[in-house]
């Protein structure tokens, strides 16, 4: 890294000390890569139409009027987005205690229509285990086709389980969602569409949009006794390697933020993370864990997973994307 200006750019040279830069380093390799902080995407495209960008990122409208020019492409990332709920609010009444009304939470919601209206390039989630994470050490399948979609949209099923949790709080329920304001307009336009989709089957859901930094620290209160005023968040994660366990230890019962707790689920994750379980066990341990962290208890309620959709000069080639880590752009050459 050789250089950084703060909320504008930051840039990276190349490494003439790496161990293989006489056979890396090409007369059609980059001496360095600049990455700019643009935060409106039409300032970002405009400087890309203008040649002062390769690549950008579109959202929205850029994506229908930019899908058919050439370096048009969609990926996706490892970014998990789901609902954390707030099982151990103390602060005023919840529901969220009341499985009932997570899993009409989670029948509730049409995460297909909240990719379309995304349309950056992210997809509906299947389970908390993104797709392209990790493969069946037998088989080579990838996690999400072993085990398949573990949620279900239906409306009348949301219904009914909203009806039940009705029935046993003795109240309607009202939700209060945190998500964040300062990152783009994906989480704003996901929030409005739970909020829609909530709302048809009788929750009242009030939006609190809050800049991210807020709201991780209204999150990280929940580990401090529960003690945080919002009911559920819209939050993320992002793999930290190519495992499911970078996601399945997170809602642990010592680790979990919001509060879910299964003994069940404990069990699983912990004979999978245990140093004498096979790979091809420790695999099932974590298919069935998902199954009971989001099929059975609604402990959280995952939404999509982040994609991008992207325009790349036809200048340049080599950009390599990665669910799990960082992208690489150690391989980017010049076309001719």
């Amino acid at each position: 890294m050789s250089a950084w200006e703060a909320n504008y750019s930051y840039e990276f040279t190349i490494n003439d000390k790496y161990w293989n830069y006489e056979n890396f380093k090409t007369d059609k390799t980059p001496d360095k890569i600049i990455f700019r902080v643009v935060n409106d995407t039409q300032t970002a495209l405009m400087e890309y139409e203008s040649g002062l960008l390769d690549t950008v990122n579109l959202s929205g409208e850029q994506v229908e009027a930019n899908k058919e020019k050439a370096g048009f492409t969609r990926r996706l990332s490892g970014f998990l987005f789901y609902l954390l709920i707030n099982i151990n609010k103390t602060v005023g009444p919840t529901a969220m205690t009341n499985v009932n009304a997570r899993l009409a939470m989670s029948y509730a919601i049409d995460r297909e229509v909240i990719a379309t209206v995304l349309n950056n390039g992210s997809v509906a989630a299947e389970g908390i285990v993104p797709f392209n994470l990790a493969n069946n050490p037998e088989t080579g399948k990838d996690f999400r086709d072993d085990n398949g979609s573990v949620m279900e949209y239906n409306e009348a099923k949301a219904k009914e389980y909203y009806d039940k949790a009705v029935a046993e709080l003795g109240h309607d329920i009202t939700i209060n969602l945190i998500y964040d304001t300062d990152q783009g307009d994906s989480e704003i336009k996901a929030a409005e569409q739970i909020q829609f989709f909530l709302e048809k089957v009788g929750f009242t859901v009030e939006l609190n949009g809050k800049p991210k930094n807020t709201r991780l620290m209204m999150q990280r209160a929940t580990l401090e006794g529960g003690k945080a005023e919002f009911d559920v968040s819209l939050t993320r994660w992002g793999p930290d390697y190519g495992d499911p366990q970078t996601y399945m230890d997170l809602f642990t019962s010592w680790r979990s933020t919001g509060g879910y707790a299964s003994e069940e689920y404990d069990a699983l994750v912990k004979h999978a993370e245990a140093a004498d379980t096979d790979p091809l066990t420790r695999w099932e341990d974590f298919l069935a864990a998902e199954k009971v962290l989001v099929t059975e208890d609604a402990g959280i309620v995952p939404i999509f997973q982040a994609g991008n959709a992207m325009l790349i000069s036809p200048k340049i080639t080599g950009i390599r994307f990665h669910v799990a880590a960082v992208d690489s752009y150690r391989h980017i050459v010049f076309v001719d």
